[in-house]
């Protein structure tokens, strides 16, 4: 690349001890010549001076870098993981003479020789695990990015740091002479390029390094002394350091970084040779992008950060005119890397390392075009365009409030549901999935030719009888388990690919996790102790009581959000007009508001006859979902259903001779609900109305259900069977999922969709199931009430979701053209079979091509046409 040669040679400088001294560290378009004397920096080649000259000085303080080994990378793999987007490795190579480093490759399915894949290397911060967090083995999800880059498509290396990632790396960096474990680190990471360069299936000139804390700024260092490196991501990794804890550098100058920073200079800001101004400007013209939290004091407070992006702007801006290859982000956080941080790294990475070429024609292969559309349309399929085996794109701008009092729905979508051939673009929620609101505001795009997978074994998280709940936020699937032993409590786990299950930690110290549920971007977890004996299985012998909500924070922190009244079990909670809903699982009968902080405000109940007396009384609420400007409750006290307006409760109607009503889903816009003790499903007409549309089986109870892909799915009890819906009162039954003897009941408990699949949690194995109906890809994360452009594209080989102009999901690599979409159903904008879009579509395209990056980019920047 031609910046490339803009930069100057690595040199030697540092050894001489030559390198001038620089008093001003904020003005840098200044260098100083060889007598001394400053010259103006007024062209990439003057740029080039200083450079070499901030690389010295790093080496003053670092040590000198070694030249490169001439060794072989020799790499070896000990053991894979295969996963459901890429390959996971555990790998060693040489360092240098004397070293071999362990750590994590991630090979992204479908990477060959022929479709090479930009690269990164990913950078830990300095906690224990090391390369176990970036690559998403750790509770910290936050910072799981080698992870996330990986299922987008980018090879990954994950390496650990000497001294501080100890588990497998042992090796003393002053024993081999350095003068700090800096330079070390630097070394280590420059041989990690080479490895990736070695690789067939990487693209030598799509390299970039990411990292978070001592990750951020080992990200740096490895740039400014490898220019093979094209772009960097640093997160809460450096500011100045005069604003460094204050001005105190001791941390810097510690044997696991840079001890002459106190041998040599004192612990003194004003005297180390360089700065994080330099270190940032040293890497123009290439590609940064830097996550500097408000709140991330007293290490990187931020005024130190805005300090380096000020003084290295003018460089990428007046000698490069590359203003829009510096890019920062300030998130109102602390010490993190939030998701809307990460994913806009990732896009700034795909701008930067993926190369947008190709034509721009949004004239071309267009085969149909709605500017506007103010309700949902039905094409009849003579008019629709047939997109049969090939590729298409759907491209729209979509608005949809965040605090409704209704569901959104299918964006577009042409399906048959007797053949079960089309596809769907959805804005896909899920609450009443048992207690859970599983998914909220998720984008999904899916097809589909009658085509089912086997049920995949995920699992059992932890020492779990269930997982009582299952949610999906930004991006991973949760559950929520009980684990009814006498020292043991429910806790929440986050799945890590495979049967691997990640402990999130315990909110408290009840048995159970019973629901879970997304609000205002934050998990929120409801606690209580489970009576086993309702599942005929031996009580707990853990006695603590829950009743409690709590919001997660991160790794295995949960803050409290405060105690329901006269509550010890947490029964459903749900989303409604922007405000958090709360019920308790067992008598007395609950239900809540949540009003901030750990405020709850008590709400009327349901009121109906005692099945045995028929005394007028108070009715439990337990699975919540929202439907046409209601909260629907099911109820355990008497087979009803029962709506919420706000403020008063409306009776809808006993369902059938049941006793207990146990799950929602809503499905082609109308609202479903399970049963104990018939195992049947009923379609919700009117108040008091309900159709009976078929048992499961011989099977008595009803538990999760869900739409996935066109098909509406339901779990049962006591066999734990899942059963797909095939129209009229039929039921076809896909699999039984729990195979435990010696027990009465056996339960398919609730349901998430995560990554193009449905996942099922089972009782008493406290095992998890995954299954896909066609192919989907999905955004597992909420979308939020603005207006979004949105781009669904079928290629040959895969399905990809765009927002906003970028990428952010897509399936594994499948042949796409095996699958024949045409059908005889409607085209339907605004409508489908997961019901209709609570919000406003605007310029519709259908494109019977796969459009480029540039063409996608292109239509996100026009205005959507309200």
């Amino acid at each position: 690349m031609m910046m490339a040669a803009l930069l100057p040679a690595v040199s030697s400088l540092a050894q001489s001890q030559d390198a001038p001294w620089y008093e001003d560290r904020t003005n840098l378009l200044f260098y100083r010549d060889e007598q001394g004397r400053p010259q103006p920096v007024e062209s990439p080649k003057d740029w080039a001076r200083r450079v070499t000259h901030i690389r010295a000085n790093m080496e003053r303080v670092m040590g000198t870098l070694p030249p490169k080994t001439t060794l072989p990378v020799d790499l070896k793999i000990d053991a894979e993981t295969p996963l459901r987007h890429y390959t996971r490795q555990h790998v060693t190579f040489v360092a240098e003479k004397g070293d071999r480093l362990p750590g994590w490759l991630l090979v992204p399915d479908g990477a060959s020789a022929k479709d090479k894949r930009p690269a990164m290397i990913c950078l830990p911060g300095s906690s224990a695990p090391g390369k176990d967090t970036p690559a998403g083995l750790t509770a910290s999800a936050d910072r799981a990015y080698a992870h996330e880059l990986a299922e987008r498509g980018y090879v990954c290396l994950v390496l650990d740091y000497p001294l501080l990632h100890t588990a497998e790396y042992k090796t003393d960096p002053y024993a081999l002479k350095y003068e700090s474990a800096t330079m070390k680190g630097i070394v280590n990471h420059r041989r990690g390029v080479d490895v990736l360069q070695s690789l067939p299936f990487v693209d030598a000139e799509a390299i970039g390094v990411i990292g978070h804390s001592l990750g951020g700024h080992n990200a740096l260092f490895l740039a400014v002394f490898d220019e093979r490196v094209k772009a960097v991501v640093s997160s809460c990794g450096f500011n100045v350091f005069a604003k460094h804890n204050g001005g105190d550098v001791r941390a810097w100058s510690s044997r696991y970084y840079m001890p002459r920073i106190k041998t040599v200079y004192g612990d003194v800001p004003a005297k180390i040779p360089f700065d994080f101004t330099e270190v940032l400007a040293a890497l123009a013209p290439r590609a940064v992008f830097v996550n500097a939290p408000l709140h991330d004091a007293p290490d990187f407070e931020v005024s130190g950060v805005r300090d380096c992006f000020t003084a290295a702007i003018p460089v990428y801006r007046e000698v490069f005119k590359a203003e829009d290859r510096l890019a920062v982000r300030y998130p109102d956080a602390g010490h993190a890397f939030p998701a809307a941080e990460r994913q806009a790294a990732y896009a700034f990475l795909d701008k930067h390392l993926r190369p947008r070429v190709g034509k721009v024609e949004l004239k071309r292969d267009l085969v149909a075009h709605w500017p506007v559309v103010d309700k949902a349309l039905e094409i009849p399929a003579k008019d629709a365009p047939q997109l049969g085996s090939g590729d298409f794109t759907l491209s729209m701008w979509i608005q949809s409030e965040e605090n409704a009092d209704r569901l959104s729905g299918d964006l577009m979508s042409q399906y048959d549901p007797v053949k079960r051939r089309g596809f769907h673009l959805t804005l896909k929620s899920n609450p009443g999935a048992t207690t859970n609101q599983a998914n909220w505001r998720h984008l999904q795009f899916g097809i589909d030719e009658d085509r089912t997978s086997e049920w995949r074994d995920c699992g059992r998280p932890g020492n779990a009888t269930l997982a009582f709940g299952l949610a999906v936020h930004e991006g991973a699937l949760y559950a929520g388990t009980c684990e009814p032993g006498k020292n043991e409590s429910g806790h929440v786990y986050r799945h890590g690919g495979g049967d691997l299950w990640i402990d999130c930690g315990s909110p408290d110290k009840s048995n159970s996790v019973t629901a879970l549920a997304v609000h205002h971007g934050k998990l929120y977890a409801g606690t209580g102790k489970y009576r086993l004996g309702g599942s005929s299985l031996k009580e707990s012998e853990n006695t603590t009581l829950g009743g409690r909500v709590f919001r997660y924070e991160g790794g295995t922190r949960w803050v409290d959000c405060g105690q329901l009244p006269e509550t010890e079990a947490v029964g459903g909670l749900v989303v409604f007009k922007d405000q958090l809903y709360a019920s308790s699982l067992f008598k007395p009968a609950g239900f809540f508001r949540y009003e901030g902080e750990s405020r709850w405000t008590t709400l009327p109940v349901p009121q109906g006859p005692d099945l045995k007396t028929q005394e007028a009384g108070p009715k439990r609420v337990e699975a919540l979902t929202v439907h046409d400007g209601f909260i629907y409750a099911s109820s355990y006290d008497g087979g009803h259903v029962h709506r919420f307006d706000g403020k008063t409760w409306t009776d809808c109607g006993q369902i059938g001779d049941n006793t207990q009503t146990y799950s929602f889903a809503q499905y082609e816009g109308r609202l479903y609900v399970g049963t104990w003790r018939s195992g049947r499903v009923f379609r919700f007409e009117d108040v008091g109305r309900w159709t009976d549309v078929g048992r499961l089986g011989e099977e008595l109870e009803v538990m999760g259900m869900t739409v996935h892909n066109g098909r509406l799915m339901a779990g049962s009890l006591p066999l734990a069977e899942v059963y797909s819906y095939e129209g009229g009162d039929m039921w076809k039954k896909l699999a039984r999922l729990d195979h435990t003897p010696d027990v009465t009941y056996r339960r398919a408990w609730t349901m998430a969709e995560h990554d193009g699949q449905v996942f099922c949690s089972t009782l008493p194995s406290g095992k998890i199931f995954a299954f896909s109906a066609g192919q989907q890809t999905a955004w597992g994360h909420a979308l939020s009430s603005a207006w979004h452009h949105i781009t669904a594209v079928k290629s040959a080989h895969r399905l990809t979701l765009y927002v906003d102009g970028e990428m952010v999901s897509q399936t594994p690599a499948f042949d796409a053209t095996s699958y024949q979409l045409d059908t005889n159903a409607p085209l339907r904008i605004g409508t489908g079979m997961n019901g209709v879009l609570n919000g406003r579509i605007s310029d519709v395209r259908v494109y019977r091509r796969t459009l480029n990056a540039l063409e996608i980019e292109s239509l996100a920047k026009l205005a959507p046409k309200p």
